[in-house]
C-alpha cells in the first residue's frame, strides 16, 4: 500500500470512495433520501474543485491502479487558537480498515498542515460513526458536541489536537 499527494486526475477514485464511505457507514442509520442523493457524480465534481484548492491538502492511499482511503485537511474558516486547521476528510474502506492507513494519512496531512505554518487541527465526525474511537486512540479532545442540520436534526461531535506533532509521524 503506497500513499502520495492527491491530484485533479483522482476526483473519481477519491468520489468513489467517499460515496462508498457514507454508505458502508450510515447506511440504515441515517435517511435513505440523504444518502441516495450523495451520488458519484456530486462527489466528482466536488473532489475536482477540493483538489485544485491550493488552500487543501489531500492524500491518497491505494496500490497501482485503485484509492482505498485519503484525507483532506486545509485552514480553519472560524480558526479559535489553537485550533487553525481543520480536517474536512477522512475514509478508508471498510475492507481496508486496521491496516495503519487512516493513521498514515492524517500523519501525511497534520505533517503539510504544520509546514504551512498551522498548529492544531479539528473534526467534526457524526455521533453515530464508529470512528470516533479511532480518532480518541489518536489522542484527539472531544470538545464539543453540537446539532447540524441535514434535512434532520443530527449531532456531530467537535474533536481536535491542539498541537498537530503528535500526528506529523505515523506511530
Amino acid at each position: 500500500m503506497t500513499t502520495r499527494r492527491a491530484e485533479v486526475r483522482d476526483a473519481t477514485a477519491i468520489a468513489a470512495v467517499h460515496v462508498g464511505g457514507w454508505n458502508e457507514t450510515y447506511r440504515g442509520v441515517l435517511p435513505d433520501e440523504f444518502l441516495d442523493a450523495m451520488t458519484l457524480q456530486r462527489r466528482i465534481a466536488h473532489w475536482r474543485q477540493r483538489l485544485a484548492d491550493p488552500r487543501c491538502v489531500t492524500y491518497v492511499a491505494g496500490g497501482a491502479r485503485s484509492v482505498v482511503g485519503f484525507a483532506c485537511g486545509g485552514a480553519h474558516e472560524k480558526p479559535r487558537p489553537p485550533y487553525d486547521a481543520f480536517l474536512f476528510h477522512l475514509y478508508v474502506l471498510r475492507s481496508e480498515h486496521r491496516r495503519g492507513i487512516g493513521r498514515a494519512l492524517l500523519a501525511l496531512v497534520a505533517r503539510d498542515l504544520r509546514e504551512r505554518g498551522l498548529h492544531g487541527m479539528q473534526l467534526t465526525v457524526l455521533s453515530t460513526n464508529p470512528a470516533r474511537a479511532f480518532y480518541e486512540h489518536l489522542g484527539a479532545l472531544h470538545l464539543a458536541t453540537v446539532t447540524s442540520h441535514h434535512g434532520d436534526a443530527w449531532c456531530d461531535c467537535v474533536y481536535g489536537w491542539p498541537d498537530l506533532t503528535v500526528l506529523s509521524s505515523p506511530r
